[in-house]
């Protein structure tokens, strides 16, 4: 229905896409320091073809919700290997947050 779209709009707003520069290979320690200081990190591993990861998924707008109350950063690091794939199931899903 409609009004599911426009929740996840919503949510998808609150936390914009910021793709991390990886070119040259870097550590998680250096992952988090691209991120703000003093601040919680919510860490999602995941993969466009993981069936369990997009099922959860479903459940983003309340984990959003919790994360964005709490002043808690969002970080997805993808197992991802297909750049395209990766991509499109990142606006196929709305992850608003950080990836990598």
């Amino acid at each position: 229905n409609s009004m599911k779209h426009l929740k996840v709009a919503e949510y998808f707003l609150q936390f914009p896409v910021q793709y991390i520069d990886t070119s040259n290979n870097t550590s998680l320690q250096n992952l988090l320091q691209k991120l703000p200081e003093h601040k919680a990190i919510f860490i999602d591993l995941w993969a466009s073809w993981c069936g369990p990861c997009l099922k959860a998924f479903e459940y983003n707008a309340y984990l959003d919700t919790f994360l964005l109350n709490n002043n808690i950063e969002r970080m997805y690091i993808s197992l991802d290997k297909n750049e395209e794939q990766w991509r499109s199931a990142i606006n196929a899903y709305a992850l608003g947050g950080n990836h990598y």
